[in-house]
């Protein structure tokens, strides 16, 4: 389904990837987890503890250079970064709004790089808000790429917030 798309690696580059991966872990202190197996033969054996350890240590560094298009890389580093900002032992008031803003800022700039699937619908995305009292802040600051969003309420759940995907 995504075959040919910017943001899919090269299956001979994955290939190097899940090798490299698997070959780092065992070097790895074991307090950072469990060694990791090639993701590149089969992910089934990864569990959400795994994933961790790839996404946020290993990743970062074997993903570099392997997309055809570097903002897809960068994309995935501003989550790694957002996913660090909420795994500290301690989070400031500032370190909140920097999440609920850096999460907001990864959306709009997905919906930029990555074609919606067919089947998605091209109106509308939802997205939750973090804290009731900041779905105000969820204004988009780039207004060339979206519309200000429209807030709604429910009695289900007040926090949807809609947001226009661009054309």
């Amino acid at each position: 389904m995504d075959e040919g798309q910017p943001y899919v690696l090269n299956p001979d580059i994955w290939q190097v990837i899940g090798a490299t991966s698997a070959e780092a872990t065992k070097t790895m202190p074991s307090s950072f987890g469990a060694a990791i197996p090639n993701p590149a033969k089969d992910c089934s054996y990864f569990t959400s503890s795994t994933w961790s350890v790839w996404s946020l240590f290993i990743a970062p560094t074997v993903l570099q250079n392997c997309f055809p298009e570097e903002c897809y890389y960068k994309h995935f580093c501003s989550l790694v970064g957002i996913l660090n900002l909420c795994l500290q032992f301690e989070i400031s008031k500032k370190d909140i709004d920097d999440i609920k803003s850096g999460i907001h800022k990864w959306v709009v700039d997905y919906e930029r790089c990555v074609p919606p699937p067919l089947s998605f619908p091209k109106s509308q995305m939802l997205i939750r808000s973090m804290h009731p009292a900041s779905t105000t802040s969820m204004t988009p600051n780039d207004s060339q790429c979206y519309d200000p969003p429209q807030f709604f309420s429910s009695s289900l759940d007040p926090l949807l917030v809609t947001l226009p995907i661009p054309k």
